[in-house]
């Protein structure tokens, strides 16, 4: 299955300096554990999301969104395993 996926700045319309195809970006998720209080001033022990760090190889989709660009990625969707797809196929199942 081959998509695109599409992402606006967070910037007004008029302020939008045109679009890029990009590649896609990862984020990773800082939490730390915590007592929190919930709306009726029960405490519990929770995640709390404390930063995000992005990375990316060159024209990552977070970088263009960052300057100000509309970013379109290209994605296509499959999990295979192809380096040992051929290894897989040589063993023994169910002989």
């Amino acid at each position: 299955m081959n998509v695109a996926q599409h992402h606006l700045p967070p910037i007004p319309g008029d302020q939008i300096k045109g679009v890029k195809v990009t590649n896609l970006g990862s984020r990773v998720f800082h939490e730390e554990i915590a007592t929190m209080k919930d709306p009726w001033d029960a405490k519990f022990i929770g995640s709390r999301r404390r930063r995000v760090t992005w990375s990316g190889r060159c024209g990552p989709d977070f970088q263009a969104l960052r300057n100000g660009y509309i970013s379109i990625t290209p994605l296509h969707v499959d999990l295979t395993n192809y380096k040992l797809l051929e290894v897989v196929r040589k063993w023994e199942l169910g002989k």
